[in-house]
This record gives structure tokens, C-alpha cells and sequence, in this order.
């Protein structure tokens, strides 16, 4: 029996039409943007089969059955129990993030991010008319929490665990945040991929009671089970009087991802995402070993399925290192620029995938910079 998480070929792959893989001419081999390759687990398709065969794909129903689920499996996986009456579904994160933002500050009000930062974030910001007030983490991936307080700003837009570092974010760090005083979105849709031997997950909210009256948690199960096309998300404002301001206008979901996210969060779920995390481990040892012997700055991610990756010692690849890989090495990987002012000689590659294909794109880089 072939093992589903190492048995994709490329010729399967460039035959998919999701943006990851279509984006980008056939000999380019696409490691970029945050969907994996793996095929969904399992309980999923079987749900999304059985509501499809029942012609069940309606409009979506009007009840708690999605942040049920995500609160049964918060207090499974964390030991936290968000207040499912309070959630708000709604498309995906960015949504989410641009109606916190619209509904929660006023323009031209400085909006706290981490530095470097996934992409959307700053655009978020930018295109809502408010200031990105860029926190640079420093050599370790830690805050330097002296300066953010020589300016406080409206809101903290927190990417927990981290995006492209991978780091999880310690309750003393957490506490930091908190004390700035000042709402906080907490962004936590990769906390299903934290790696056994990293430390623990800490909702943001689930530090007092006093911080989840001012913490609007955003999650999803598209990153860790591969979803992102279903357009399913949830915003767990931490009262009610929160919880007010944000519902009005959100936009609806799709039945079919209301019906996947129930299914990821389960037993069956669970299951498959430990062998997934497996698979990502092994990857992510792999990388660590390649970017040593390579000469390229890295540290491996204690969460997500994301390697940021430093080519300083190699120049010939520039400010842009991925625009040169994908010139000279054909493959795909994020441009590190677009993360922030931290972003230049860097880029971000997506790893998961299978160890094999994995393989295929680390050869291509060392043997471009070889050349």
C-alpha cells in the first residue's frame, strides 16, 4: 500500500489547476505559496463525498455546528475553550484581519507587526489606509520589546505561531504583548503544525481572562489540512461587545468548508495530521542538513511547514534570492523582499511536499549556486 504523503509525482502535480501550480510554466517546480501537496486526509473526502451525494450543498446553516467543532478540538489540542456563541465564520484570515482592522481602529492609526512578516499582513494594512509599524524580531526571532515601547500602537496584528519563522511564541513573550495594553488579532491558523520536540502552543487568548476581552483569535483548518480553496475560516472575538462590532456585513462560507473543517476537526483528523507532521519532520531535518552544508542561513521552524531561508553568502543571488532561483534554478520560492524591511537576501520555501520532490528542489538550488 503506497503511502499517501510520498507518493505524489510531478507529472500529478502540474496537472492540479490550484494556484501553486499553475502559476508558473512546467519545468518550475512550485514551493512557494502555503498549500501543501499531500492528498486531504481521508474522513475529509469522505465527508465532502457524502454531502455532495446527498446534494446537501445548500446554503450554509445557520448554527454553532463549525465552532463547536473548532472548541472541541481547541480544548483537545491546547486545553483552551473559546467562547463558541461569540464565533464569526467568515472566508479566510486576511478577511478577518481587514474587518478587525476597518471596524477596530481609524486611518491612519499604527498597526503593530512582527518583522518578517507574512506578505498579506502588510498589505492588509496598507490598503486599509492605516501605518505598519514594522517590529524587526532580532538575531534569536525575538522582540525587541524596549523598542515597541517607545511608540504603542492602536492594535497588535500577531502571527502566532510566526510566519516565515516557525517560531512558537513563549507565555513570557505572550505576556510581553499583553502588557502593551491594546487589542491583539491573533492570527493562529498554523498552530496544528507545531513539532513535537518544539514547545507547546499558547492560544493568545488563553493567558487571562482580562487579555481574551481584548483578543480576537483567527484561525482556520486550511493550512494544516489543506483547504485553503474551500474558503472557510473563524474570528473568535473575545466578548461580546467585540463579537458585535465584527459580525455586521461579514461575509458568508461555503457549505462544502464548513463540512471539511468539521471532519479536520476530529479523532480521524488528529490522526492523519500526527503522520502528515511526521512526514514534515523528516523534511524539515533535511533542510536543516542542506542549508548547512550550503552555506545558507537557516534555523529550522518549530512550527508550520515553512524554511526562511538566508542567502547572504551567496551574492550572486542579490536582494531577491528567489527571483534569481526561479531565473537560474527553476524553482518557486517566496519572495523574501515582500516580508518586510527584514526580507532582502532572504526567501521562504514551502516544504511540504514529498521527501522525493523535496529533494529534487534542494538539488536544483545547490546546483544552480554551484554554478
Amino acid at each position: 500500500m503506497s503511502d499517501p504523503f510520498r507518493s505524489m509525482t510531478l507529472d500529478a502535480l502540474h496537472a492540479r489547476r490550484s494556484l501553486k501550480w499553475s502559476r508558473h510554466p512546467g519545468d518550475v517546480i512550485p514551493a512557494w505559496v502555503a498549500d501543501m501537496d499531500f492528498p486531504i486526509a481521508p474522513c475529509i473526502s469522505a465527508a465532502m463525498v457524502r454531502a455532495i451525494n446527498e446534494s446537501d450543498l445548500g446554503y450554509p446553516p445557520e448554527d454553532q455546528l463549525l465552532a463547536n467543532a473548532f472548541v472541541d478540538w481547541s480544548e483537545r489540542q491546547w486545553g483552551y475553550s473559546p467562547d463558541a456563541s461569540l464565533a464569526i465564520p467568515l472566508p479566510d484570515v486576511v478577511r478577518g484581519i481587514r474587518q478587525c482592522l476597518d471596524r477596530l481602529t481609524e486611518p491612519g492609526d499604527s498597526i503593530l507587526v512582527t518583522t518578517p512578516i507574512y506578505p498579506p499582513f502588510l498589505d492588509t494594512i496598507e490598503e486599509n489606509g492605516r501605518c505598519v509599524m514594522e517590529m524587526p524580531l532580532n538575531d534569536d526571532w525575538r522582540i525587541d520589546w524596549s523598542a515597541i515601547r517607545m511608540r504603542q500602537p492602536a492594535i497588535v496584528l500577531l502571527s502566532n505561531p510566526h510566519n516565515p519563522m516557525g517560531r512558537v511564541f513563549s507565555r513570557d513573550e505572550l505576556e510581553q504583548v499583553a502588557a502593551l495594553g491594546v487589542p491583539v488579532i491573533s492570527d493562529e491558523i498554523h498552530a496544528d503544525l507545531v513539532y513535537p520536540d518544539s514547545p507547546k502552543h499558547i492560544p493568545f487568548a488563553s493567558l487571562s481572562d482580562e487579555v481574551a476581552a481584548r483578543t480576537i483569535t483567527i484561525t482556520s483548518a486550511s493550512k494544516a489540512f489543506n483547504l485553503a480553496g474551500l474558503r472557510c475560516a473563524l474570528m473568535l472575538p473575545g466578548t461580546a461587545a467585540l463579537a458585535d462590532r465584527l459580525a455586521v456585513g461579514h461575509e458568508p462560507i461555503g457549505a462544502l468548508g464548513i463540512v471539511a473543517a468539521i471532519a479536520a476537526w476530529s479523532d480521524d483528523g488528529a490522526a492523519w495530521l500526527a503522520d502528515c507532521l511526521s512526514v514534515l519532520d523528516e523534511n524539515r531535518g533535511t533542510i536543516a542538513a542542506w542549508a548547512a552544508e550550503n552555506d545558507i542561513g537557516h534555523r529550522s521552524p518549530e512550527a508550520t511547514y515553512l524554511a526562511w531561508l538566508d542567502f547572504s553568502a551567496h551574492e550572486q543571488t542579490g536582494d531577491d534570492p528567489a527571483q534569481w532561483l526561479l531565473d537560474h534554478a527553476r524553482v518557486a520560492l517566496s519572495f523574501g523582499p515582500d516580508f518586510g524591511q527584514l526580507g532582502a537576501r532572504h526567501a521562504r520555501l514551502n516544504f511540504a511536499t514529498s521527501p522525493a520532490i523535496l529533494g529534487q528542489i534542494l538539488e536544483r538550488i545547490a546546483a544552480a549556486l554551484r554554478r
